[in-house]
Formats: C-alpha cells, structure tokens, sequence
C-alpha cells in the first residue's frame, strides 16, 4: 500500500474541522463553496506517489459530462500532485461525501512547503473506468482557472510542470460522434500528463 495512503479513514480532527486535499475543480473558492460553505482555504501542498489523469466512472453515459473528469491515481515516489487544502467543518462531510459520490474516499499526507506534512482526506475515482482521458471542456476551463491563481493563494509561480500540462490539454479540442464517445484527436493527454507532471 502507498505510504501516503489509507483507506481506514480515521479523519484528522481539530476544532471539529477536517483538512481537505482538491486538486480538480474543487481548487475554485466559487466550486467548493457550492456545497461545503464552512471551507476556508488552508495552503497548498503536494500529494507524493501520484499522478494526475483523467476519467469516466462505468455507468456514467459520457454525454452526461461532455469529457472526463480528473483523478489521482497511484504512481512512482517522485511523482506528484499538486492541489489545495481546504479545512472544513465535519457538519460539511456528508455533502463533500455526497458530491464525490463516483469517488473513493482516501486518507493522505500532504507535503507542504517546508517539509511539513497533514493529514488530508481526498478522492480517488472508482477503479472501474470509461479510459477517456479527455477532459470536459467545463473542467478543463475551472481546472485552469485554478491554476492561474495558485499564485494568489500563497504559491510563488504556478510549477513550471502544471504550465505545461496547461499546455498540453488546450491543443484538445471535444470531438462528439454519434456513438455519443469522446475522441482525441492529436495524441493521448494521459501518455502526455504522465510525462509532464512530474518532479
């Protein structure tokens, strides 16, 4: 089992609050706020030993979300993710539970700047997936956004690395045939993030 992982799920608790690690559209003050109201912003940090990709749960009719959605998925030890931290009120966890409903939750350590770590709970998606590495245009478009503030949020410069994977997803246009599937249409972005984001 990953080091940074558990799956016992026993949350960090302080104040009656837990410590949330983002690293999609939850990064977006506006996204998170949609469901949990009580989440302040904590820092950003890296989630080591994963990698960031992009998916569809089995079930879930790709047309419903036009593209797939971001994940963590295991990976080597100099590998990272990087994301946001949130902490948020344990009145709060049955709706970020219930928003991450296509999602696993995980328990992991998040490195902070410094070298000091905390204890977060994050989602993985179900490992029973479309393999649609495309992402929707609406996450791609909130998952730059972030992005672009990282800087505001206590974070120097966004990583040279995330610019690039930036990069890499605007040369994806959405194709949809009749089939109702997604198509790349250059070259796969999962072969593509698996390259870039990294230390």
């Amino acid at each position: 089992m990953d080091s940074n992982r558990n799956h016992n799920m026993d949350i960090t608790m302080d104040n009656n609050t837990f410590q949330y690690f983002a690293y999609g559209s939850n990064m977006l003050t506006e996204r998170i706020h949609i469901n949990n109201p009580t989440a302040k912003f904590y820092g950003i940090g890296k989630l080591y030993g994963y990698r960031l990709t992009f998916d569809v749960p089995v079930g879930i009719p790709v047309s419903n979300w036009h593209g797939a959605s971001g994940t963590i998925r295991s990976a080597g030890p100099k590998e990272y993710v990087y994301g946001v931290i949130w902490s948020i009120k344990t009145e709060d966890l049955a709706y970020l539970d219930s928003q991450e409903a296509h999602y696993m939750p995980i328990q992991v350590d998040i490195e902070l700047d410094g070298g000091k770590s905390v204890s977060c709970r994050s989602y993985e998606m179900h490992n029973e997936t479309s393999r649609i590495p495309l992402p929707s245009p609406h996450y791609k478009r909130e998952y730059i956004q972030q992005l672009e503030r990282f800087p505001d949020n206590g974070l120097a410069v966004v990583p040279p690395n995330y610019l690039r994977v930036m990069e890499v997803v605007a040369k994806y246009k959405v194709g949809k045939e009749k089939s109702g599937q997604i198509t790349p249409l250059d070259y796969n972005i999962e072969r593509e993030l698996m390259t870039l984001v990294r230390a």
